[in-house]
């Protein structure tokens, strides 16, 4: 039944010739079967996308299901929900396979069946693997972690494996885009990277957040995120908001007193508010105040510029680019975009924020709501009629508290 031993590539274990490697057998099977049934306990993002490059190279593939076990009941990383669903909208648009939730059991099983066949209804299992590994073992990236597995072509045990995996799919599980059967799904927040160790900005915990969210007050200010759609990425025109506010790191670099431009970070945003907003009635205006985010995150921020058309953070550096993390670090690590290093090499410009990302992530407009409460906080002395005595203090006052969420 068992044809060979199949394990990970890491020294000092199985670096040698006779070492058959797991990844590597499972990325060819991958390759050039017709029919793919994959079922396991765990998935990542970075392999989820191997996945999908493997699964769109793979001319001979009629039919492919991803069956993920274990997050049902524990909950699922809002970045790996994101992938799963643009897996699934992308593999039912093409009619090539869906992916599955188990739903009523936590399914722990690591399993890869492989087809083939003229078409879907003729195909034929010819070899699984089975063993310890989850879809990570698809990632580029060695991990250090060590699986073992093995290949079965039993005829018998092949079809007992097929018959598992239909009974499964048709007992235990439900489609990841059935939001009607997934309603006890629950997403998980998961820690922004790009807000770690910044200076003034502080992690708080779900019960904190709540509590604010609970103080509120009935003043509130809808600022729409302005972004292009994906096709006008590559636009000049300043309707379309290519190179404004979120992608301000698209326009002109920073003036250098050398001559020529500097290029911007990818993380620096400007969050610009309209007249419309900031002349009505209880906006943030002269003083500094505290914004507690929806996902835990706690910092100061204030409104400058003419007509307090700026929101910006209010930290002791970068404070052109707390926002920024906050927003750009957000979408990164629900899996909608990956950070720039280097702006100027993103040719593609598959880092710039559309509206589309904004739309799938339910991040179209930024809410910011007074609350019932002051808290201590730095002051600024200000004085728009002598700019040079725009200067921050030392000073500490109590500062209202706003909080600060998302919707479409």
């Amino acid at each position: 039944m068992v044809n060979c031993v199949l394990t990970s590539v890491i020294p000092p274990l199985s670096d040698d010739e006779t070492t058959v490697s797991l990844p590597a057998t499972i990325k060819h099977l991958l390759s050039e079967a017709s029919v793919v049934d994959i079922a396991v306990g765990y998935v990542s993002v970075e392999g989820l996308d191997e996945l999908k490059k493997l699964v769109q190279a793979n001319a001979n593939l009629r039919k492919i299901n991803l069956i993920i076990g274990m997050y049902y009941y524990a909950g699922i990383p809002k970045s790996i929900n994101t992938k799963v669903r643009q897996l699934q909208k992308e593999w039912e648009s093409r009619q090539i396979g869906s992916v599955w939730f188990v739903t009523s059991m936590q399914y722990h099983g690591k399993l890869y069946l492989f087809q083939n066949g003229p078409d879907v209804d003729k195909a034929k299992p010819y070899k699984a693997v089975i063993g310890s590994a989850n879809l990570s073992i698809l990632e580029n990236t060695q991990r250090g972690q060590y699986e073992l597995g093995t290949t079965v072509d039993n005829a018998t045990a092949l079809q007992q494996l097929v018959e598992h995996v239909n009974e499964l799919k048709e007992k235990c599980c439900v489609k990841v885009d059935d939001d009607e059967h997934l309603q006890k799904l629950r997403i998980v927040s998961e820690q922004i990277k790009s807000l770690n160790g910044i200076t003034d900005v502080f992690a708080i915990s779900q019960d904190q957040v709540n509590f604010y969210k609970r103080q509120k007050a009935s003043v509130h200010f809808t600022i729409p995120i302005k972004a292009p759609a994906y096709e006008h990425r590559f636009s000049i025109n300043r309707s379309d908001f290519a190179r404004s506010n979120i992608n301000v790191c698209y326009g002109a670099g920073r003036l250098n007193p050398a001559g020529g431009y500097t290029p911007r970070s990818w993380y620096e945003v400007q969050i610009t508010v309209s007249r419309r907003i900031t002349e009505q009635p209880g906006y943030p205006v002269d003083r500094p105040f505290w914004i507690i985010t929806d996902d835990g995150y706690k910092f100061e921020a204030h409104t400058t510029a003419a007509h307090n058309k700026q929101l910006t953070a209010f930290v002791s550096e970068n404070n052109d680019r707390v926002f920024g993390r906050w927003i750009k670090g957000r979408l990164a690590t629900a899996g909608y975009v990956k950070p720039v290093d280097k702006v100027n090499d993103d040719t593609d410009r598959e880092g710039v924020i559309t509206t589309e990302m904004l739309e799938n992530a339910g991040m179209r407009n930024l809410v910011l709501t007074k609350t019932s409460l002051q808290e201590t906080g730095r002051l600024v002395e200000r004085n728009w009629n002598v700019p040079q005595k725009q200067t921050t203090s030392d000073e500490l006052g109590l500062l209202d508290v706003w909080t600060a969420e998302f919707t479409n």
